[in-house]
């Protein structure tokens, strides 16, 4: 296997997984040990080989089937008996170890059969197709699982079944409109209700309406009229399981805030029902207050989004609330995929480090306004360029060229990472760069302070 190939692949298992933030990627080792040698094939380049440690961190070792490669990964990280543990991040370092080995054989053993007829782009294509729908999909169950938490153990619904049902309308279109859709899972319509009033939406009005007629989700072409109807922010059908193939469209619920905002939110008492919210580029899926499932074009992501929002509690000194709002914002951008940067912090005296920016009068980001005004920061980020925002959450321009300073860019990744990183360099500035197939980094002064 070509090295590219095996860093593509582990880079891409690495984002889904979110890896970064539990293991520095540069720690991931990957070598081959032939008859006369040992070879690094992906990992830092002063990996000592024969005593198997780099910057005195000792290895876990895992041979990649059908291969004379082995993946190694920091010992630091792990307990003794790591496929025993209990430790969550421990157990989701495990899944990366045996998944990436799994895929990365698969691949191989294709590339052997095919290797004049695949380009690079089919292969990319390859490993995405390889490593989501099989080699993850038990972590995915497992995620999936914690969605019927809120349903009766009687009840059988294949969760993979309606994800994909719901990614298939995220492709397809009505009238000649993209379907933007959403949906929650509930024993019944009362039952629902005592739910709502019982979750972090009591203080929201909430409306639900229940419907006579008795669609199933299942068939496209009776609920067509139904799908129009919702928008999976602010309003969804409530699908009622009656078995595993047959969930009947029993109601409506419509919600003055919306509904996804709050799986941002930290509140313990969240909205304890499976919610599905399929938007122009993603679907997002959740329960209670987190958000356990993402796909951005397809592609699926689990983050742990706690992290974003400790960050901009601490930099950017905001209340608990507002940077779960502002999180969900940014959350909201995330699935454009567009890609922007967002600066936070911006002053007029680092205006000669900025170019060919459209200036406004400052327009603060309200949170407790309608949607229409909350998304003036999401409109602004769809054009090229960065979004420039002052200290007191105000917007000051967009479209904005951060200019290359005389600081050298200390991280990695794309163009945008690169003149973030170099634009921050010993200035009171957050930076938000968002690509545009979904993961999101957070730059102070230079540095990453994380991935998702």
């Amino acid at each position: 296997m070509k090295k590219e190939t095996l860093e593509y692949l582990i880079n891409f298992i690495c984002e889904v997984l979110d890896i970064p933030n539990k293991v520095k990627q540069e720690e991931i080792v990957v070598i081959s040990e032939e008859e006369k040698e040992i070879k690094i094939h992906y990992g830092p380049k002063n990996f000592n080989v024969k005593r198997l440690t780099y910057k005195r961190i000792n290895f876990y070792c895992n041979k990649i089937p059908n291969s004379n490669l082995s993946l190694y990964i920091p010992h630091k990280h792990l307990s003794s008996d790591i496929w025993s543990t209990t430790d969550s991040s421990t157990k989701t370092i495990c899944k990366f170890i045996k998944y990436t080995c799994e895929a990365a054989s698969r691949v191989d053993m294709i590339l052997s059969r095919e290797r004049e007829n695949i380009n690079h782009y089919e292969l990319l294509e390859l490993i995405k197709r390889l490593s989501i729908p099989e080699l993850l999909h038990k972590i995915y169950s497992e995620q999936a699982n914690r969605l019927a938490d809120s349903l009766s153990d009687s009840i059988i619904i294949d969760y993979g079944r309606l994800i994909r049902d719901l990614l298939k309308w995220g492709n397809s279109t009505i009238e000649g409109k993209k379907i933007k859709t959403g949906l929650i899972i509930a024993e019944s319509v009362e039952r629902l209700k005592n739910v709502a009033k019982n979750s972090t939406f009591k203080n929201h009005k909430i409306e639900i309406i229940t419907l006579e007629s008795n669609e199933n989700l299942y068939d496209f072409k009776s609920i067509k009229s139904l799908l129009e109807v919702v928008d999976g922010i602010n309003s969804f059908l409530i699908g009622v399981p009656i078995t595993s193939e047959n969930i009947r469209i029993k109601g409506i619920l419509v919600s003055e805030k919306g509904l996804m905002d709050d799986l941002m939110n930290n509140n313990k008492k969240g909205f304890n029902a499976p919610v599905f919210s399929l938007r122009e580029n993603g679907l997002r899926i959740g329960r209670g207050n987190q958000l356990i499932m993402e796909y951005v074009k397809n592609s699926p992501r689990i983050r742990n989004y706690s992290k974003l929002l400790e960050v901009l509690k601490k930099e950017l000194e905001l209340k608990t609330e507002i940077s779960s709002k502002l999180a969900s914002l940014i959350l909201e951008i995330s699935h454009y995929g567009k890609g922007t940067t967002l600066v936070f912090g911006y002053r007029h005296d680092y205006e000669n480090d900025v170019e060919k920016t459209h200036w406004i009068k400052p327009r603060k980001i309200r949170f407790d306004a309608e949607k229409v005004f909350t998304d003036v920061l999401v409109n602004f980020s769809k054009t090229d360029g960065a979004v420039l925002i002052n200290k007191e959450l105000e917007i000051v321009g967009f479209g904005s060229i951060l200019k290359a300073t005389a600081a050298k860019a200390r991280v990695s990744g794309g163009s945008r990472h690169k003149s973030m990183a170099s634009f921050s360099h010993k200035k009171d500035i957050l930076g938000i760069v968002i690509s545009e197939d979904g993961p999101i980094s957070v730059i102070k002064n230079n540095q990453i302070l994380i991935s998702l």
